[in-house]
């Protein structure tokens, strides 16, 4: 069984990878308990009718909340328009020997062997090949083939490092 498509990498998902990467690290996981820390803080002046306070609080969880996401949508922004491969499309195809990317004259495979792990998010599946490096492969180019493709993968993986819901 082989499944093949092509990806035109955008802004988006890349974004949407970087806020799932993130929310493992520490300092995803510190801003998250910041921010909520803000927002409990904030309602609890409420409650005590210390009105004034709880804007500051609240002001102090909106810029945690949406500050990083912006650098994120920024720092990708820059990504696609300074790599060369994310101009052009790129074609995918998995099969049981791995996974083989195409992209003009350039041919790249990598076998299952060396996939760490296979997580998704809303957008994507994300397939990791060391701690630092992942190939992103966005829901909306895997279109009808999305549930053949996990079947592929979880054929080819141990359970233990496909985590796709």
């Amino acid at each position: 069984m082989s499944v093949k498509f092509n990806v035109k990498m955008s802004e988006k998902y890349i974004v949407d990878f970087q806020l799932k990467h993130g929310r493992t690290q520490f300092a995803g996981i510190f801003g998250m308990v910041a921010t909520l820390f803000c927002l409990g803080v904030g309602i609890w002046d409420v409650v005590n009718l210390a009105i004034g306070d709880s804007f500051m609080w609240f002001a102090c969880a909106g810029i945690l909340f949406f500050f990083p996401r912006q650098q994120l949508k920024a720092k990708a922004k820059r990504q696609i328009k300074s790599s060369e491969t994310f101009q052009h499309e790129i074609e995918y195809e998995f099969d049981e020997n791995g996974i083989t990317s195409r992209q003009g004259e350039v041919e790249v495979k990598n076998e299952w062997s060396i996939v760490e792990k296979v997580v998704s998010t809303r957008m994507s599946i994300i397939v990791y090949t060391s701690r630092v490096r992942a190939i992103i492969f966005p829901k909306k180019f895997i279109g009808e083939q999305y549930d053949e493709l996990v079947t592929l993968i979880r054929e080819n993986l141990p359970a233990a490092k496909v985590k796709i819901r």
